[in-house]
């Protein structure tokens, strides 16, 4: 499991809410995790949705399991994650793959 303990980023997780009709993301909790970073290889890249393909893409691999649309915070940059996936009943290493795409304007 120390493979996936090299580095460690702040998770914020939303809840929506409406409010007038109208969804608000409202904090509803924050943790820190632990894992592996690593850039997607340029065959991933290509197969990204189009919008995504021109911000920067990371896989996490991590232990905790981080959900699609949690905030990752890593070296002072905000990502986004876009995909879950769990890989605990994959093999003998349980853990997480999650793509992280850096928000907007950061």
């Amino acid at each position: 499991m120390s493979l996936l303990n090299k580095e460690t980023v702040a998770v914020k997780r939303y809840a929506t809410t409406y409010t007038k009709g109208r969804p608000v993301k409202t904090l509803s909790s924050s943790f820190t995790a632990r894992g592996n970073i690593q850039p997607l290889s340029g065959k991933e890249v290509l197969q990204l949705p189009e919008g995504d393909r021109t911000s920067e893409n990371l896989w996490m691999y991590t232990a905790t399991e981080i959900a699609v649309n949690d905030e990752i915070t890593r070296l002072g940059k905000v990502y986004e994650a876009r995909e879950s996936q769990n890989w605990s009943t994959q093999g003998m290493l349980q853990h997480y793959k999650v793509r992280l795409v850096k928000k907007d304007g950061q």
